[in-house]
């Protein structure tokens, strides 16, 4: 063996008796962290002990000290904390909560300001500054730090929630500042509009509130809508319901004036309840827009094939005044006999549903339009209707398909009356069963 291959092989062993040290050393080094880890989560005070130049030790102990109401001692370990930790938001925090507790919310201010600065994770901090900045009125700020403490923790939103509806009811430069914060589409303002829309004090607030959102790149969504028209029906305040409705949905609520929303089924994607069509599927039954049969439009497709209970499969809300209307349509025959198995009926909203108009599906030919219609007397207690197609058990259990097309409702001059003049309830439903024209 010569001395260049002696050399060689010293140095590879050199260099892995190095890498050997190196391995045991970084080693050595995890084991005492984790022990270290360990120790400060099972006893602080012996990790205290052992490693005093560790700032976590020193928060721990400094925030017993707070609970035990020994401001001073907490104060000590936080101050102790920031030598060894200059940049801890924790500590910040913590000299913080000691000086609300003893008082000085000025000193309180500065020391929460310092902690939010270093880190926006620390809920305290941003908590008191949510709080300050509502009470002095800076809604940008107070909105600025509770979008910080709801990204982060919101399980805070129950307690911080009900200053924000407050303000928001009650002053509109809090209700614009919210405005500007959910229109950047935070990921808890869905769970924010419904929490608002059930416990606002006035939901005219709510109302302002969702107009200035419509003004922005993100106006609302139907599910923020439906909250909001859940708590008007809730309340049967059935017309601002209304108003509300049309301004989200305007296609939908054209030419209804209250009655019959999109009667020719011209509007494509979903509609929102209850002004606008809900149809259903279930049990033999199902309603569904279709290209029209004489291809000019859509028409809703009904379709029956058994079925053992009454199915409402489309419906809709209108708020239509006391007086006398017409219920009209025409129904295209695909296959099978209708025979009493397809009825539209109108009934007051609430209580018992009192009908007030009902006529079946005609018994026209197979392939072309047969028009049908109806007479429906609202009553003064009758605030709200529902428009409705039902498919009901009859006598055969053979499919049926049938299109409807242009279902409207318009006043009507009944016995000579004016078309606004009240009628007599008997005169309220009658069931069609061709051309009744």
């Amino acid at each position: 063996m010569g001395p260049k291959t002696s050399t060689r092989r010293g140095g590879r062993q050199s260099a892995l008796l190095l890498s050997a040290v190196v391995g045991a050393g970084l080693a050595l080094s995890g084991a005492v962290a984790a022990f270290g880890v360990s120790r400060l989560q099972t006893a602080p005070a012996a990790s205290l002990a052992g490693w005093p130049w560790r700032a976590a030790p020193h928060l721990d102990r400094g925030e017993a000290a707070l609970e035990a109401e020994n401001e001073a001692a907490a104060a000590a370990h936080a101050r102790q904390a920031l030598e060894y930790a200059p940049l801890s938001a924790k500590a910040f925090s913590l000299l913080g909560r000691t000086a609300i507790v003893q008082g000085d919310t000025a000193r309180a201010d500065g020391l929460m300001a310092a902690a939010s600065r270093r880190s926006l994770r620390d809920a305290p901090s941003q908590t008191w500054i949510f709080a300050r900045a509502l009470e002095r009125g800076d809604f940008p700020a107070a909105l600025s730090a509770y979008d910080v403490l709801m990204r982060r923790r919101p399980d805070l939103a129950e307690p911080l929630s009900p200053p924000v509806f407050a303000a928001a009811d009650g002053l509109d430069e809090a209700r614009a500042a919210l405005a500007a914060r959910l229109a950047l589409a935070p990921g808890w303002r869905s769970s924010f509009m419904a929490a608002y829309g059930r416990a606002s004090a006035r939901p005219a607030a709510v109302h302002a509130l969702l107009s200035l959102l419509r003004a922005t790149d993100a106006p609302p969504t139907d599910a923020e809508m439906r909250a909001y028209l859940d708590r008007l029906l809730r309340d049967r305040a059935y017309v601002p319901a209304y108003v509300a409705w049309a301004e989200h949905q305007p296609d939908a609520a054209s030419g209804a004036g209250g009655g019959v929303s999109d009667g020719g089924f011209e509007i494509d994607g979903p509609r929102l309840a209850p002004f606008g069509w809900t149809l259903g599927i279930g049990d033999g039954a199902s309603a569904q827009r279709v290209p029209s049969p004489d291809s000019e439009g859509f028409g809703l497709q009904a379709a029956v094939s058994g079925g053992l209970a009454r199915r409402r499969i489309a419906e809709q809300m209108m708020i239509l005044p006391r007086g006398g209307y017409r219920l009209s349509g025409r129904a295209w025959n695909e296959s099978g006999d209708p025979d009493g198995r397809l009825v539209w009926t109108v009934q007051c909203e609430g209580g018992a549903g009192r009908l007030l108009a009902s006529v079946e599906a005609p018994n026209g030919p197979v392939g072309r339009w047969t028009p049908f219609e109806a007479a429906v007397v609202v009553p003064q207690d009758c605030p709200a209707q529902r428009l409705r197609l039902e498919a009901r058990p009859g006598s055969s259990l053979a499919p049926v398909f049938v299109v409807f097309d242009d279902i409207d409702i318009t006043r009507a001059e009944v016995g000579g009356r004016s078309a606004g003049a009240p009628l007599e309830e008997g005169d309220a439903a009658r069931r069609g069963g061709g051309t009744m024209r």
